[in-house]
């Protein structure tokens, strides 16, 4: 069905079962040619992430949520609300957070809501 290079490729992956089983070997064969996630790369890209000048508070924090879900973080919320602090277009936003260190994300999205 799918020629003799994935024949090959098949025959090389361990635990592939018996001739019969189809399902397994469909599963082999799927997660053997599924691309690979590079988390420091998914790390990367999401430390790279500024806010735009033309882009709210609000539509900055849905491009980082989205891009922290690659990531894998522990505390999904603490890293989008350094990463809002550390790159936010507002200074007085991030002046704000900086000098009160228990603000929550929702209060810094709140509080820079009513900035912009």
């Amino acid at each position: 069905m799918a020629g003799p290079q994935v024949q090959t490729i098949f025959e090389t992956l361990a635990n592939t079962g018996g001739d019969d089983d189809f399902k397994t070997a469909v599963e082999k064969l799927t997660e053997y040619f599924m691309p690979k996630k590079n988390l420091e790369y998914e790390i990367y890209i999401f430390r790279q992430a500024r806010q735009t000048t033309d882009e709210t508070l609000d539509q900055y924090h849905t491009r980082l949520r989205k891009l922290a879900t690659t990531c894998e973080f522990t505390d999904a919320d603490r890293e989008i609300k350094t990463q809002i602090i550390q790159s936010c277009v507002s200074t007085r936003l991030r002046r704000k957070a900086l000098r009160d260190s228990t603000l929550t994300l929702s209060a810094l999205l709140a509080e820079g809501r009513s900035l912009e």
